[in-house]
């Protein structure tokens, strides 16, 4: 029972216990903190109190879709309301109880903040989309190749001075646009050599 209690309260992870009510009704020190209530507080509340509306028809059916029937959900993600209004990502994967005669009564879940994680999704969209627009508006003729030469990506800029569509382009290899075959083997050994020419 100590081992027990030590792993559950020392879980990253917030771990919740709901009866058919969605009364919230055991829960660890992780899911306490990240919903900022105090202990008699979350004792007061349903996981759909802490649910944004948007979320709760979704989940609703994910509990009748795959919880009640399976008797899992699997993972998927909504947000929380924190008790200062503030909402955060997180991602769970809900279980069913059954009593002794296996009939459903409550669920159980693991629940992570994914705040960092979708931060940190965003701000690599934000960076690629800057890439792709600095790729794109390069007024310089850009190529990405695999080692073997084959291209990858080109940007507007290559297509204009060789006159080919993308999709003729990324079926070759840089080799095939030297008009000295014995060139290809000196540019290859000097970026070897050097990493640029």
């Amino acid at each position: 029972e100590r081992r027990y209690r030590e792993l559950y309260d020392n879980l990253r992870d917030g771990f919740a216990v709901v009866n058919l009510k969605g009364k919230i009704t055991q829960w660890n020190r992780a899911f306490q903190e990240m919903l900022g209530y105090s202990g008699k507080e979350i004792r007061k509340l349903s996981y759909g109190y802490i649910t944004p509306e948007r979320w709760r028809d979704p989940e609703a059916k994910i509990v009748e879709e795959q919880v009640v029937t399976r008797g899992y959900s699997d993972l998927y993600e909504k947000e929380y309301v924190r008790k200062d209004g503030s909402l955060f990502p997180v991602s769970l994967r809900t279980y069913l109880i059954r009593d002794e005669q296996g009939k459903p009564a409550g669920m159980w879940a693991f629940v992570r903040d994914i705040s960092e994680r979708k931060k940190a999704v965003e701000a690599l969209r934000q960076s690629e989309e800057k890439y792709r627009t600095l790729f794109e508006d390069s007024r310089d003729a850009i190529a990405i190749t695999d080692r073997d030469g084959t291209f990858r990506d080109v940007n507007r800029a290559m297509l204009d001075l060789f006159g080919y569509r993308k999709e003729q382009l990324t079926m070759m290899k840089f080799q095939d646009l030297y008009e000295d075959p014995t060139e290809v083997a000196r540019f290859q050994h000097e970026i070897e050599k050097k990493g640029s020419v």
